[in-house]
């Protein structure tokens, strides 16, 4: 027989076998409808009948990591160049899915259907060998069978006695498919694929530096992310990651004194502290109730040598410390460390001008992104669905943002993905210190259609000084305000530590459970 050498392409196939390879459940789902002669290139079908063979002499498991070694023992079968083909094929999975999800659930649907056609096309062709040979009771047998045997190969129904259906989502209900670092990872709820969160904050509440944050915790998970930028061009974006990479800034002088906000105890401020340790034993910085600026205490020293312990009482300071510039050759260092913790490619990003793109040209894109690259993302970061260009059929502005709302739900569950956005607070939400679900603009059916609401709150008013305010130490503090899976704590607040200036989002943060 002779072989074609044909490249694997990033096609639906190619995904197809990644997750045969990777991905027990799924390749326990699939297997009656994963026939060799489905799939329609010689080196692929080779691929399936190696990962069949294993999948019924391992006791019904993938191959995982064992596929390179079922490579060396059965490389006899390629020619040189289809085991080059093959080996880059093998390289590109151990180097995408090393300690991450395949997708299962989104690529399910598309992959029955992909095999189910291909197998109506396998047997329209041995119906017509067979009406060459003028045999008609041989095609009509074929014929009459071949409906039978797809449906009963392509069937999706599910016994609720079958145990592979049991493992097939436990582990994904009883951890999150990503987290955060520190105190707000334990703070917020479990992050779930098929899910649609908001970050709600009045204008200029750094929005998008928090989206940004969820693709950089995203991507240190091991997700695929895409992150589609409405308001910022492509460099500015990058620029913005280079920066929360590096924790440097991009700016025209070599070095520069920032105010950095840093963790410290209650007790070391006002002088109560009995721990000989304390660095700063018996002093005060205190007038009173009233909390002094931290420019007037530059002697005063942050502690938290008992943080841990139940005498510790968290809250903030500043420190002051020069940092220089953000170079090209630190930019690329930043970067390439990232790849080598998280892998590369593991972000897409892409740009549209203000309304200009609909919740469908956000499909579109992600389909050719996949169809193109292979690339299939497990978090979708949209900056941010309130300046989506809207349906004008729809009748007045809220119910035309309700409905991009409402799409971009329907994205999270038909893709089975994480999918984060922002949404801006109302006109009053500007002067508030604590937002609420009344604060959300436009349509408040958005409230009723997010599975998961974090409002950015800021004490900036009826402060007494200046130096009171959040915005001048630098924190903020979030809150769950609507949650539709798992239980929350109204009023519990997470304090983050920030610095904008370079980038940096959360980087300490406390649950305030005063």
């Amino acid at each position: 027989m002779t072989i074609r050498v044909e490249d694997i392409d990033n096609t639906i196939e190619d995904i197809i076998i990644t997750g045969m390879i990777v991905d027990t459940p799924f390749l326990r789902e699939i297997s009656r409808a994963a026939l060799p002669e489905y799939f329609t290139t010689d080196i692929n079908r080779i691929l399936v009948s190696w990962i069949r063979e294993y999948f019924f002499a391992n006791k019904n498991n993938s191959p995982g990591e064992e596929m390179n070694d079922i490579f060396k023992l059965n490389q006899e079968e390629l020619d040189t160049d289809e085991a080059i083909v093959v080996r880059k094929f093998l390289k590109r999975i151990n180097e995408d899915y090393s300690g991450k999800e395949f997708n299962r659930d989104y690529v399910r649907p598309k992959a029955f259907k992909h095999l189910e056609l291909n197998a109506y096309r396998y047997k329209l062709d041995l119906i017509k060998k067979e009406l060459r040979r003028e045999n008609l009771e041989g095609a009509k047998e074929i014929f009459n069978g071949t409906s039978k045997e797809i449906f009963d190969q392509v069937t999706q129904w599910k016994s609720l006695s079958d145990m592979d259906l049991l493992h097939s989502w436990w582990d994904e209900r009883k951890y999150p498919a990503m987290d955060f670092s520190g105190e707000l990872g334990r703070y917020m709820p479990n992050i779930e694929r098929g899910r649609l969160y908001a970050m709600l904050g009045p204008p200029k509440r750094g929005k998008s530096y928090w989206l940004l944050e969820w693709a950089f915790h995203g991507a240190f998970n091991n997700l695929n992310v895409v992150f589609f930028s409405l308001e910022m061009d492509e460099h500015e974006v990058d620029s913005r990651w280079k920066e929360r990479l590096s924790g440097q800034a991009v700016m025209t002088e070599k070095s520069k004194v920032f105010s950095i906000p840093v963790k410290d105890c209650v007790h070391n401020q006002k002088g109560t502290c009995e721990i000989p340790e304390c660095t700063s034993l018996g002093t005060s910085i205190y007038d009173g109730k009233l909390r002094e600026a931290y420019t007037d205490h530059p002697e005063h020293k942050p502690c938290t040598i008992c943080e841990g312990d139940e005498l510790f009482k968290p809250t903030y300071w500043m420190i002051e410390k020069e940092i220089p510039r953000l170079s090209l050759k630190g930019a690329i260092k930043a970067q390439e460390e990232m790849d080598r913790l998280a892998g590369s490619d593991r972000v897409k990003i892409i740009t549209f001008p203000i309304a200009s793109v609909t919740v469908k040209d956000l499909e579109q894109a992600l389909s050719e992104l996949e169809l193109h690259e292979g690339f299939i993302p497990d978090m979708v970061v949209v900056d941010y669905a309130d300046i989506l260009k809207e349906d004008i059929r729809l009748g007045d502005k809220r119910h035309r943002v309700g409905d991009n709302w409402q799409k971009l739900s329907r994205m999270a569950k038909t893709r089975n993905a994480i999918v984060v956005t922002a949404s801006q607070g109302n006109r009053s939400s500007a002067k508030k210190n604590r937002l609420d679900v009344d604060d959300v603009s436009e349509d408040f059916s958005k409230v009723m259609t997010i599975d998961g609401i974090f409002a950015i709150n800021e004490v900036n008013y009826d402060q007494a000084n200046k130096w009171q305010i959040d915005k001048n130490w630098q924190v903020q503090r979030i809150e769950t305000i609507a949650l539709r899976y798992g239980k929350f704590i109204p009023g519990l607040q997470c304090v983050t530590f920030n610095d904008l200036a370079r980038g940096q989002i959360c980087m300490d943060s406390f649950v305030n459970w005063r």
